[in-house]
């Protein structure tokens, strides 16, 4: 059966009745939350291993802030096989792996990462730039000022406690399972059981559909306040393509830096808040986008990344101009299925392409979805998650 907990009530159960034979593998994954990591390394990936026959799935809330005997994720976890954590960072998290490793040394741990986590983004005076006085964000469920008039306040003792637990995490646990092989060789450094599991998509979810033709050549970025230094470095771009063309609209989705946008007109320019990573694809299809922009600082933090933007907006067939650095290097074919810029002329032209050809757009977003469709699709992809754990569990 599939078993459910919500992210903030973990006692909500769906149950799915399976009928199968022979002795069953349980595996229980640990949510985050309804953000891109929450559905791409657990939610999406268990639901459909749950289909697997030789597999029973169970999804339970993170909520072991205080665990033990009454907690029901803890409960959950100590019933199971197979237990995947991810981004396990803490010492709360610690201690979690630490009793259920205690119970029993047969039930195996997996830790999932899709970040670098030892090379956490610093706060930069890129947000002078962005007309931000005040920037806050949430560590270890406690919101921080991590930026205030001008200078930076982040915890750097703080954040050395995270690294020494994070490093007596990967040692302890059974596997690691990354998004890309960059980040496996981060942690094979602290352990030999890494396995590489691409993010992929549900392309039955993913619905290339246009809903409005109006004209307007709709020009999208989409990303947190993590990415406020990739889309800096763009800033000029942007200016000079809506200033240039009249009937380009920039479409921002995610996190608003107003700083780089007050020089646009405000009929070429609109926000639109952060929607839950489950609905994106209809977000995503109600922005009705043209053209996608991935621009990315070339650094560790940003080569850990998966190609997770190309591969969503691909499967919108919507093409893409990318920065040329892994991921995305790794995955698109420049003229082909996207464009590869290594600096802010060639992004502008390749943006002056799109914009003054339809047709090459269509040409591109078809052979990105193609692509996608062959590499990237979730439900040809839980195969090697059903082979990754097996083996894991016959270690």
């Amino acid at each position: 059966m599939l078993t459910t907990y919500d992210v903030e009530q973990p006692i909500v159960e769906l149950e799915v009745p399976k009928e199968t034979s022979g002795s069953l593998i349980k595996v229980c994954g640990v949510l985050r939350d309804n953000a891109a990591c929450g559905l791409y390394r657990i939610k999406q990936p268990l639901t459909l291993l749950n289909e697997h026959e030789d597999f029973d799935v169970a999804i339970g809330g993170m909520d072991f802030v205080e665990f033990g005997e009454k907690n029901d994720l803890f409960e959950l976890l100590r019933e199971c096989d197979v237990s995947i954590i991810p981004r396990a960072a803490t010492e709360a998290t610690l201690d979690l792996i630490s009793a259920l490793k205690g119970l029993d040394r047969n039930k195996k741990i997996i830790v999932d990462y899709d970040d670098n986590i030892f090379d956490v983004n610093p706060m930069s005076p890129h947000y002078r730039d962005f007309g931000l006085e005040e920037v806050t964000a949430e560590v270890d469920g406690e919101k921080i000022k991590v930026w205030e008039n001008g200078k930076g306040l982040f915890d750097i003792e703080r954040n050395k406690l995270k690294v020494e637990s994070v490093e007596k995490i990967l040692r302890l646990t059974d596997a690691i399972t990354v998004t890309t092989e960059e980040l496996a060789e981060v942690y094979r450094k602290y352990n030999d059981c890494v396995y590489v599991l691409p993010n992929t998509v549900d392309l039955s979810i993913w619905n290339p559909v246009r809903i409005v033709k109006d004209g307007t050549t709709r020009l999208t970025w989409h990303g947190g306040s993590s990415h406020y230094h990739d889309l800096y470095e763009v800033k000029p771009v942007l200016e000079n393509i809506t200033k240039n063309h009249s009937g380009v609209k920039l479409e921002i989705c995610g996190h608003e830096f107003k700083g780089i946008f007050k020089n646009m007109k405000d009929s070429q320019y609109q926000f639109h808040e952060w929607v839950p990573t489950e609905v994106h694809p209809y977000k995503q299809a109600l922005l009705n986008s043209d053209i996608a922009l991935l621009p990315l600082k070339d650094d560790l933090f940003n080569r850990g990344k998966s190609p997770i933007k190309w591969v969503e907006y691909s499967s919108l067939k919507i093409p893409c101009v990318a920065k040329n650095i892994p991921p995305y290097s790794e995955v698109i074919e420049h003229g082909e299925t996207g464009y590869l810029y290594n600096d802010v002329f060639e992004c502008s032209n390749y943006l002056e392409k799109l914009i003054e050809n339809p047709s090459l757009r269509e040409s591109i977003g078809n052979k990105a979805y193609n692509y996608v469709a062959e590499h990237y699709n979730a439900k040809d992809n839980v195969s090697l998650w059903a082979e990754t754990i097996k083996k894991i569990t016959r270690k």
